[in-house]
């Protein structure tokens, strides 16, 4: 089994192997040395392969804006805490 981006996953079989080929096997090239195939549960598994990347880098873009409204929280909690620090020691 591979895969390219033009593709997507497939099976790849050699010319010498290609009379074991499953009937349920769906050619999707046919190449130099061989042929490709696909199989509905190859499809089926590339949709959630290639989904679940999809959602990987969705919730690392929002775990990453997330960081980012944290680190601005931060830095305006350290001026205020900087400046009630002024006040103390102004105040005694």
């Amino acid at each position: 089994m591979r895969f390219n981006s033009v593709f997507g996953y497939y099976i790849e079989v050699t010319k010498a192997n290609l009379d074991k080929v499953p009937a349920h096997y769906v050619r999707k090239q046919t190449i130099a040395n061989g042929e490709r195939f696909i199989t509905p549960e190859l499809k089926e598994m590339e949709g959630k392969i290639l989904g679940s990347e999809e959602r990987s880098v969705k919730l690392e873009l929002n775990c990453s804006a997330r960081s980012r409204g944290g680190a601005r929280a931060a830095s305006g909690l350290q001026r205020t805490a900087a400046a009630l620090a002024q006040l103390d020691v102004l105040g005694r």
